[in-house]
């Protein structure tokens, strides 16, 4: 009976060792950081579509970011084109290698904008949905605003400004 009550008592100081290395790996996360920076893509459209006064573009885009991140990215998207003038994007934006905060991974976002008419800015959000190497465990997410890419001058990059918060989750 004392060999079992020794085995409990060894378990729980293993438990709560356990929550204090838990605990300690949350709390050296630290806080979000600010992020910010410039996006500048060059799209091309892949396919078109009408469905009534709407319509649909497939594109891909090229992109180069500075700031918080710093690399070039690939994006597979489609914007709509509404009958009102209204526009809307959505986009998947991939890095092969980006650096963030002096770390080095690829990085997987979603974006999704709108624009109110061709004359107006695009304003939107972006999330980080995965990473891989040192940036496995990087989240973030904010908003992004700027004239994009405009039809009148096509071989020049649409320039897009970012900003919000990254935050590098516990084990990294």
């Amino acid at each position: 009976m004392r060999f079992g009550a020794m085995r409990i008592a060894q378990g729980s100081a293993v438990s709560s060792r356990a929550v204090l290395l838990v605990s300690a790996s949350t709390a050296t996360a630290g806080p979000p950081t600010e992020a910010s920076g410039e996006w500048l893509y060059l799209p091309s459209i892949v396919d078109v579509r009408t469905a009534g006064c709407n319509t649909f573009l497939d594109t891909t885009e090229v992109g180069i970011w500075s700031g918080t991140f710093v690399g070039e990215s690939a994006e597979v998207g489609n914007v709509v084109i509404h009958c009102n003038g209204r526009l809307g994007f959505n986009a998947s934006v991939t890095f092969d290698s980006v650096e963030v905060g002096g770390k080095t991974g690829s990085l997987e976002m979603r974006a999704n904008g709108v624009k109110a008419s061709p004359e107006a800015d695009w304003v939107g959000h972006w999330v980080i949905l995965s990473g891989s190497g040192e940036l496995e465990n990087l989240r973030g997410n904010g908003t992004f605003w700027g004239p994009g890419w405009l039809e009148s001058d096509p071989t020049a990059y649409g320039q897009i400004y970012y900003d919000g918060k990254v935050k590098f989750a516990p084990g990294n």
